[in-house]
């Protein structure tokens, strides 16, 4: 009796699958099968992706990134753009006021400008995104100006849930925050300009020493440092504003781009690799955004001639 109720009681391991009796083994089979089938599906959608590198596009468009001091022609780059829209975070685009073919926001019903909220910040990338408008280049003037916006609405932000906070007082946490949202904000107008098919420009002030700092200050782009290390990596031309004046009279005699100087941050990688000369000069005058692009065009049609 205890060999019958023994027999029994082993076990054979079986499942059953669509009526049939399914051995472990052939379930572990089934389950690699499977996991074989979605890993060769995911290494071709990847492999779809990856191409010769002389097989790429970068389209008529440009990104580039302009600084300098105040006055040295960073706006009027911008407006120079075709079919410009420049989200203007800070007054300054008196230089543009008579061109009917740029676009400018925030401005009011009656002409005048509005100093810019965090939330107009993005209104200006979803009508940029979403509007049915033939823009060709977007520009922000300037991203010293987004900071500043920026940092304005994390402390309002942070003062309405801390009511014993006192105003006006970043912290550690703070810092951190706005590197966070201003760089997001920067990814997305990047994606929207790609999918839109549109330049971009984007302009910073240069950073004032101070009084007791003049002699061993940096020349920078007054940005956080966080922010400038970020920022700086993304642009494919970095270029730094001038002016040239008269000795006598400090009249203005020319604006210019420096593209290449390593006393500065400035650069570009426009220019392949094995090419006999850069594309861009170490300076350039009254240099417009037109200009640049078709600069570009005629050296990539000659590097493959």
């Amino acid at each position: 009796m205890r060999s019958v109720l023994w027999s029994f009681s082993v076990t054979i391991q079986l499942s059953f699958s669509n009526g049939s009796i399914v051995s472990p083994s052939m379930q572990k089979e089934r389950a690699k099968s499977v996991v074989d089938s979605k890993q060769a599906a995911r290494l071709k959608r990847i492999r779809s992706r990856v191409v010769a590198a002389n097989k790429t596009t970068h389209g008529n468009t440009a990104y580039i990134m302009v600084w300098g001091p105040i006055k040295t022609g960073k706006t009027t780059f911008t407006a120079s753009g075709e079919k410009p829209c420049i989200f203007l975070t800070e007054p300054g685009h008196m230089t543009i006021r008579r061109l009917t073919r740029v676009q400018v926001f925030p401005i009011d019903d009656r002409g005048d400008w509005v100093p810019p909220t965090w939330h107009d910040a993005y209104d200006y990338l979803f009508y940029l995104r979403h509007a049915n408008h033939d823009f060709k280049t977007a520009g922000v003037d300037s991203l010293s100006g987004l900071v500043t916006i920026a940092m304005r609405f994390i402390l309002k932000d942070e003062e309405a849930r801390d009511v014993e906070r006192e105003p006006g007082t970043p912290d550690k946490r703070t810092w951190g925050r706005l590197n966070t949202i201003v760089l997001e904000y920067i990814e997305e107008l990047e994606t929207v300009c790609k999918t839109r098919g549109m330049s971009l420009v984007l302009t910073a002030h240069e950073r004032q020493p101070r009084e007791d700092d003049m002699e061993d200050a940096d020349v920078v782009p007054d940005l956080t440092p966080g922010i400038r290390r970020a920022i700086l990596k993304r642009p494919d031309i970095i270029a730094r504003t001038f002016t040239e004046e008269s000795e006598d009279d400090e009249e203005v005699l020319a604006y210019g781009m420096t593209f290449r100087d390593p006393e500065y941050m400035v650069g570009e990688r426009v220019t392949p690799v094995g090419a006999k000369k850069p594309w861009l000069p170490r300076n350039a005058y009254n240099v417009t955004l037109p200009k640049l692009i078709r600069r570009i065009e005629r050296s990539s049609s000659g590097s493959k001639n």
